[in-house]
């Protein structure tokens, strides 16, 4: 009976997966930007160490395109096929992983349908490399609460050392990863689990995973040569900045009055006031 309970939930999440698959993978998607266009490009010219960053970048790593053309070259599929498939495989990887956090299975299955057929506006988080970013974090948060002891348990080592060399990919996929990675440490800072994250040998590893990862990025930063508009850290003046919020503010105010462009995006936005974490 079991079973058959959880076929209603895989039947469905699989429908899902195929859909997307053959919607938006760089093989069969009418929506390619320019982002999968260039990862497609890296993967055929990829040239190392030069080409840890896509060309004329000094950000957004090519860890999508260095698997597909490792898988290319040791298996008769085509290379934008290893790809579709590297950047499926991670995506689903990475929705497994949340969907770990939710006990109802409606729920998992509506998250499968907004992970993989995401409303027009959001398709960039599916596409690569977004898809590919929050992915990688989904799948660290499930690593650190795998075990009913957590992240500091019996598996410990194993964790860490899972943890800290997808959070180097991560970093190298995605600068702004930094800013989730600084969000999970005072949470656990401040959070039950404290008092072993300022264990010695926990702040010992930490150290030594942030020196690796520090020169590892700074290895393929100095390897890339970007443009001038990569490579500036121009900050948006206070008008810019209040303009950014003023329209962020009436993208809200239209999804929640039902006035987006999608009926969906503002009945998702909607269903989240009443979601509640013990669903």
């Amino acid at each position: 009976m079991k079973k058959e309970s959880r076929l209603w939930l895989y039947i469905p999440v699989t429908v899902i997966v195929l859909l997307s698959f053959f919607h938006f993978s760089f093989y069969y998607s009418p929506l390619l930007n320019s982002d999968s266009a260039v990862g497609i490009l890296m993967a055929e010219y990829l040239d190392l160490p030069g080409d840890l960053y896509c060309w004329g970048q000094d950000r957004g790593g090519n860890f999508v395109p260095l698997l597909g053309r490792l898988l290319s070259s040791i298996t008769p599929l085509s290379l934008i096929v290893s790809l579709s498939l590297i950047h499926f495989f991670i995506l689903i990887l990475g929705y497994c992983s949340f969907a770990t956090f939710i006990k109802n299975d409606l729920l998992k299955i509506t998250l499968a349908g907004f992970w993989f057929l995401p409303p027009w506006q959001f398709v960039e988080f599916l596409l690569y490399p977004y898809g590919i970013q929050y992915s990688i974090l989904g799948i660290i948060l499930y690593l650190m609460a795998r075990s009913e002891a957590g992240f500091f348990g019996h598996n410990r080592t194993s964790n860490l050392i899972a943890v800290s060399l997808l959070s180097i990919v991560g970093i190298w996929v995605s600068d702004f990863l930094i800013i989730s990675f600084i969000a999970i440490l005072v949470a656990i800072a401040t959070g039950q689990e404290r008092s072993h994250l300022f264990n010695l040998k926990t702040l010992l590893w930490l150290a030594i995973t942030t020196a690796i990862g520090a020169a590892f990025i700074i290895y393929a930063k100095i390897q890339a040569v970007p443009s001038a508009s990569y490579s500036s850290f121009e900050f948006n003046d206070l008008n810019e900045v209040t303009q950014a919020f003023a329209l962020s503010w009436a993208s809200v105010q239209r999804i929640f009055l039902f006035q987006s462009e999608s009926i969906f995006q503002s009945i998702f936005g909607s269903s989240q006031c009443f979601w509640h974490p013990s669903l």
